[in-house]
């Protein structure tokens, strides 16, 4: 199948994957007695995220945010004010207009940083991992190492031991779930890295992914991305999407498996440094 040509329309469904796998997988966090403070809220079409545990700003975010209202845009900029964290926005060019700069800029927002997406066909026709490294679809039984791994993928984020323990346990709790795969990869048997996959609407979105630091540049990444593509060709997805930050060594990498770039959004934050 034809790779498709971005459009207006293809970016916008792109756009919502993001909105709809993190909002499943933030719910995981939320459970319980909520350790990771974690909140969301719709405004019109667009959602804000939240999380008061972690000031990254891939946690304090505004995705599908259109030609905004100045009744949405002021409520956005209230809600997080009212919480006491940052505020990101998620532009993407051919969904955005100047107009909305504008009144962002008007309200102190200004450009910080740019994320790109990317986007596939998957294809069965991949190639197989190295020997001695082997993917593994996981399920109840095997949470436990699939929980360890993920938390390996938020410790960049300097969680303290308390919270990161709390994040494990939730995960335990959360997963498996509707509408989600996990995936582990094992060198010579010892548990070396994690992906997910999400698959909603027909599209299958490269979710959560780390690798342990002694078994990077080994091919976990490419495995684990070959083995999803294969799973949502065989779910009937005509897309797969994925994030990365620009010029990265991960785009290089989504690059070199055929993914193109859909689109580079442009992040607006309310957050000044020193």
């Amino acid at each position: 199948m034809p790779i498709p040509i971005v459009t207006s329309e293809l970016a916008d469904r792109i756009d919502k994957s993001e909105i709809a796998y993190m909002l499943s997988d933030l719910s995981v966090l939320s459970g319980g007695n909520n350790p990771f403070s974690v909140d969301t809220e719709r405004f019109g079409e667009a959602v804000g995220f939240r999380m008061g545990a972690v000031k990254d700003w891939e946690f304090n975010r505004v995705l599908g945010i259109r030609d905004t209202s100045d009744y949405e845009l002021d409520g956005i900029v209230d809600w997080y004010r009212d919480r006491g964290g940052p505020c990101y926005l998620d532009l993407v060019p051919m969904l955005t207009n100047k107009r909305l700069r504008e009144r962002l800029a008007s309200r102190g927002f200004y450009h910080e940083t740019f994320h790109t997406a990317l986007y596939c066909v998957p294809s069965i026709n991949n190639a197989k991992p190295r020997e001695g490294l082997v993917v593994r679809e996981i399920g109840e039984a095997g949470i436990e190492i699939f929980s360890d791994m993920y938390m390996v993928y938020m410790d960049d984020l300097g969680l303290s031991k308390s919270l990161r323990r709390k994040g494990e346990a939730q995960v335990k709790i959360g997963y498996p779930r509707s509408g989600w795969r996990l995936y582990t990869v094992t060198i010579e048997g010892e548990s070396a890295a994690f992906g997910m996959l999400h698959v909603e609407d027909g599209i299958a979105s490269m979710a959560g992914a780390a690798t342990v630091k002694k078994y990077q540049r080994m091919g976990c990444q490419t495995a684990l991305i070959n083995r999803r593509l294969e799973d949502a060709a065989r779910e009937g997805c005509d897309l797969a999407v994925t994030q990365a930050t620009p010029g990265s060594v991960s785009q290089r990498n989504m690059e070199r498996l055929g993914f193109r770039v859909a689109y580079t959004k442009a992040i607006w934050s309310n957050v000044f440094g020193d």
